[in-house]
């Protein structure tokens, strides 16, 4: 088989990629391979919930219309000297696209392999675990973070006595105190035990899990779901690849990885446009974006970027959480001097209520000493992402705390 482009992984960055490319030069052919559907990942809450993975496909029928050849089901096996086989069949191509995703990471404790454990990563792992979804079953759910946030309280809801356990705090990489505050509060309102601080420790049963161990405390458990991040899955044996943050694949700003070869999504590494520096971010916005990028250079474009802006954003119990830019969290990893001002929303003259929310609350993590925003947040009642999603263009352009004026934001406290 000829590919002109060849896409190796059908997630968003992979759709985005052969997408990208086709619609550039489409004379190509491009050739998306996936051992799953084309779709977007939070569409697996969907499935835990019941729902065909027939009808979770929500990308593959656009990459047909838009005449890529989407070949599912199918593992591409990468062979010494960079051949690749696609169903035992040697594939030829001109350029390849490597978006390959991510794998759960699981911490390395006892017990953790007992049945009755899960991780919440693809279509496979929904199935598993909706089987045991059933009231009065006790659940705990390792890592706070947006995903382990969303099932917890999506396990609650279903009548589970769930506890969450988080060795920092709530949702600490996208939000700050005290919208992190304001999210565990809405948790515990809803039944949810929350253990901030408290580490995984162990994992307790005789062949099935009966209890897990954590911050020193034993929590009785018929079922965990761990969500404690992801690690990059980069096939070994493509030839050129560096590695780079926590293994990810090292690219340029062309997403480029080697002659011929690109990497985008959560295999990839990426450059932060706050900061200028390079990251390693699996979230869906940024495999858009760099898939979006290897696709259009994959097809001969030359297309460069400086940097992406983060976006995230979700509905946790009714409320809506978005973050974009950096996150203090991230500033500090980063090592960019920086400080948090809590916000207030000003409703200006002639201003229409819609637009600010009810009930948000907004953060502004800006630059130290010049007070260049850097990263918004926002958690409130409908509408609080407008004026969140509309600063991402200023976060690109480098523009100061007072700017967000204009969007009704201001500050409130400066110590």
């Amino acid at each position: 088989m000829r590919a002109d482009v060849l896409v190796v992984g059908a997630g968003v960055a992979g759709a985005a990629a052969a997408l990208a490319a086709k619609r550039r030069e489409p004379g190509l052919r491009v050739v998306l391979v996936g051992d799953e559907p084309p779709y977007r990942r939070p569409d697996i809450f969907s499935v835990m919930e019941g729902l065909p993975p027939s009808e979770i496909d929500t990308l593959g029928a656009e990459l047909r219309r838009a005449g890529v050849d989407v070949r599912v089901g199918r593992r591409a096996g990468f062979e010494e000297g960079g051949a690749i086989a696609v169903g035992g069949e040697e594939v030829e191509y001109g350029a390849l696209v490597l978006a390959t995703g991510a794998s759960a990471w699981v911490p390395p404790v006892g017990g953790i392999d007992l049945a009755g454990v899960h991780t919440f990563r693809g279509i496979g792992d929904a199935f598993s675990l909706r089987g045991g979804i059933e009231p009065g079953v006790r659940a705990a759910v390792v890592g706070a973070g947006l995903i382990g946030v969303k099932m917890a309280a999506h396990l609650a809801r279903a009548g589970l006595k769930v506890t969450l356990i988080e060795m920092l705090s709530v949702m600490w990489t996208v939000l700050d105190p005290p919208l992190s505050d304001r999210i565990r509060a809405a948790l515990e309102a809803d039944g949810v035990r929350v253990m901030e601080g408290a580490a995984l420790e162990s994992v307790r049963g005789d062949g099935r899990v009966r209890e897990v161990v954590a911050g020193g405390t034993a929590i009785p458990a018929d079922l965990v779901v761990v969500a404690t991040g992801v690690r990059p899955t980069v096939p070994g044996d493509v030839p050129e690849l560096a590695r780079g943050i926590r293994g990810a694949v090292r690219v340029d700003r062309r997403a480029r990885a080697g002659e011929g070869i690109y990497a985008a999504g959560d295999c990839a590494e990426s450059f932060d446009l706050p900061s200028g520096e390079r990251t390693y971010r699996p979230v869906g916005s940024v495999a858009y974006l760099s898939g979006t990028i290897a696709g259009l250079n994959a097809a001969g474009a030359g297309a460069s970027y400086r940097g992406f802006v983060r976006r995230q954003a979700e509905v946790v119990l009714g409320i809506e959480v978005t973050s974009v830019g950096l996150s203090g969290a991230e500033a500090r990893a980063l090592g960019v001097p920086h400080e948090v001002v809590t916000l207030r929303s000003e409703r200006r003259p002639g201003g229409v209520g819609w637009w600010y929310g009810d009930g948000a609350d907004y953060l502004a993590v800006v630059e130290r000493g010049s007070d260049r925003v850097l990263g918004l947040e926002a958690v409130g009642w409908a509408g609080s992402r407008r004026p969140v999603a509309a600063a991402i263009p200023m976060i690109g352009e480098g523009r100061s705390l007072g700017d967000l004026e204009v969007l009704g934001l201001v500050p409130s406290d400066r110590s």
